[in-house]
């Protein structure tokens, strides 16, 4: 018990923990404590063991939800016979491919056509569809395509689907 004539802090994470480990203690308030996380050594600094308490979890929130996000690839389901919406590769873009399937293999085969901007007239298909249902299974393979381009993803016969997953860059 302190003297009456000095000031006596109790730290907030001691606080904490009083409160905390009562028998009716929510467990997961008491996971995201970080006092009760990390054994909390500024307790010589009353105010800001309780700001850093505080704030800890909210941090390691954001700091973990960036690990939750994949990087920035877009996935695109295709309804079979049917084209995509093109997609424009400005100049000093490029566009990776990293897979395109389709559900299974009745005919033709879905397929990546890329035309030169504007107006281009000839159109190349760089890359086909690999077939989920096939046995020995299709390889997937990926492709890089550089601006100035349009792209549009074709479906090809099938009962199902076509997936695309791609993504935009700058170089």
């Amino acid at each position: 018990m302190p003297d009456s004539g000095s000031i006596w802090f109790q730290s907030a994470c001691a606080l904490s923990r009083r409160s905390l480990s009562g028998g009716g203690a929510d467990l997961f308030l008491r996971i995201l404590d970080a006092c009760v996380l990390f054994g909390f050594p500024a307790q010589g600094v009353p105010f800001m063991s309780k700001i850093i308490c505080r704030l800890a979890p909210a941090l390691l929130i954001l700091i973990f939800s960036g690990f939750a996000f994949g990087d920035d690839f877009k996935s695109l389901t295709i309804p079979s016979g049917t084209p995509s919406d093109t997609i424009r590769v400005h100049n000093g873009q490029f566009m990776v491919i990293r897979n395109f399937t389709q559900d299974d293999l009745l005919g033709l085969r879905g397929v990546v056509t890329v035309t030169k901007p504007p107006g281009g007239t000839l159109s190349v298909n760089v890359l086909s569809a690999a077939a989920l249902d096939q046995s020995p299974p299709d390889i997937i393979n990926s492709v890089v395509i550089t601006g100035p381009a349009d792209v549009v993803f074709t479906c090809g016969d099938t009962s199902g689907n076509c997936f695309v997953s791609y993504k935009k860059d700058n170089n």
